[in-house]
């Protein structure tokens, strides 16, 4: 969104860059023990709703393909938060990607999006 030609568009990517930033930074603060986990709760709190709330202006957007991505965001919005909730939990999908990564093989048949379920699964 924020490499958007359109102005509206290239705005609200720049501020959900801008908020995703301060996520990544206060956790980056969790992990290394500068602040407590309800301290990065108490931190991201005014972060959520503004996460919310662009993604909301989102949804009004005339690009099809903006709104589509903010509705889907906007639709799983609390599951993006989890990992507030639960320690060692990271607030990205890397570990999972990884897992895929590491499970695909030269003779394995499954299709990726099958992959990930499989591996996602076995987590579960």
């Amino acid at each position: 969104m924020a490499d958007s030609s359109l102005d509206f568009v290239k705005e609200l990517g720049e501020n959900l860059l801008s908020q995703t930033r301060i996520l990544f930074r206060q956790y980056a603060r969790c992990c290394d023990g500068t602040i407590s986990r309800e301290g990065l709760k108490r931190s991201l709190g005014k972060t959520h709703k503004k996460i919310a709330s662009l993604l909301l202006r989102g949804l009004e957007c005339d690009d099809t393909k903006t709104s589509g991505t903010c509705r889907e965001l906007y639709w799983y919005r609390e599951r993006l938060w989890r990992f507030l909730d639960h320690a060692g939990m990271e607030p990205t999908n890397n570990a999972n990607e990884r897992c895929v990564i590491r499970s695909s093989g030269e003779n394995d048949r499954l299709a990726p999006k099958a992959k990930v379920v499989a591996v996602l699964w076995r987590q579960c």
